[in-house]
C-alpha cells in the first residue's frame, strides 16, 4: 500500500491528463477475445464499451511508463485499472447532465480540439495525413476517436456551466487572502502579494472543484453502476470502482 500512498496525487494526474487532453502516445495494437463493443460497465443502464476502456487504460499505461521505467507489478496495474473505471463512470455522468441541460458540441469546437492535440501536429500545425495515421497506427476509427472526443467536451460543457455561476464575495475574498498569507511561507506570501488577481482566480478554481466534487459525490450514492471486467478479462479484474476521484473542471 505503500506504493499507493506514495503515487496516488500522480495517478489523478496521469489519469485525469488522459481523460481531458485525449492525447495519445504511440503504444501498440490490441486485440480482444470477446467483441470490442462488449460492456465493460454499464451507469444506470448505459453501456460504456471495452474497447474504450481498453484504449482508455493503455494510454495510461503508457503515460506511466514515459515516467517511470520500472515496471507495475499486477496489484499496481489493477489499482490503476480501477482509476480508469471510476474516470469513465465520471464522464457519463456528466454526459448525462449535458444531456439533461440541452447542450451538445458543434463539428467547429470538435475539430478545433483536435487541431489542437499535439500528437496530430508537424510543427506546430495540425496535420490530417498524420492524423489519420496515428489513428491508424491505434486501430482506431475515425468516427469512433471523435465520437469519444465529443462524449468527453460534452462533460466538460456540463462541468463548466455548472460551475459558472460560483463566485467569491467581496466578503468572503479578504478572510481568504488573510488565511492563506498567515499559513504561507515568505516566497509565497510575496508571489500573493505580487498578483492578488492570481490568487482570486485560484481560490475561484478551488470552489468551483468543491461544487462539482460534492455534486458529483452526491450523484455517486445514486448511481447503479456494474463492472463487468471480470466476465471480459477473467476473475482477476477490478469488481468495483474505487472512490470518486477528484473533479476538475
Amino acid at each position: 500500500m505503500k506504493w499507493f500512498h506514495n503515487n496516488r496525487k500522480k495517478i489523478y494526474l496521469i489519469v485525469i491528463a488522459v481523460f481531458v487532453v485525449g492525447s495519445f502516445a504511440g503504444f501498440g495494437s490490441y486485440f480482444f477475445d470477446q467483441s470490442p463493443l462488449d460492456a465493460a460497465i454499464t451507469v444506470n443502464g448505459r453501456k460504456i464499451p471495452y474497447k474504450r476502456f481498453d484504449n482508455f487504460y493503455q494510454q495510461v499505461l503508457e503515460e506511466q511508463r514515459q515516467r517511470s521505467p520500472q515496471p507495475l507489478t499486477d496489484p499496481q496495474r489493477d489499482y490503476l485499472k480501477r482509476q480508469v473505471v471510476q474516470s469513465l463512470v465520471q464522464e457519463e455522468v456528466f454526459v448525462m447532465e449535458a444531456e439533461k441541460l440541452g447542450l451538445a458540441v458543434a463539428d467547429m469546437e470538435l475539430a478545433q480540439t483536435i487541431q489542437h492535440i499535439p500528437a496530430f501536429q508537424k510543427e506546430g500545425r495540425f496535420d490530417v495525413g498524420l492524423y489519420r495515421d496515428v489513428l491508424g497506427r491505434l486501430r482506431l476509427k475515425v468516427e469512433d476517436f471523435e465520437a469519444d472526443q465529443r462524449r468527453q467536451l460534452m462533460a466538460q460543457k456540463a462541468q463548466f456551466i455548472m460551475a459558472s455561476g460560483i463566485k467569491i464575495s467581496s466578503l468572503e475574498y479578504p478572510a481568504k487572502l488573510q488565511a492563506a498569507l498567515a499559513q504561507a511561507g515568505e516566497e509565497d506570501r510575496k508571489k500573493i502579494l505580487e498578483n492578488p488577481d492570481g490568487f482570486q482566480d485560484n481560490v475561484r478554481r478551488q470552489e468551483m472543484q468543491a461544487a462539482l466534487q460534492e455534486w458529483y459525490s452526491d450523484q455517486s450514492t445514486r448511481l447503479k453502476v456494474k463492472v463487468l471486467l471480470s466476465k471480459l478479462e477473467g476473475p482477476k479484474a477490478p469488481a468495483a470502482p474505487v472512490a470518486p476521484p477528484p473533479v476538475t473542471p
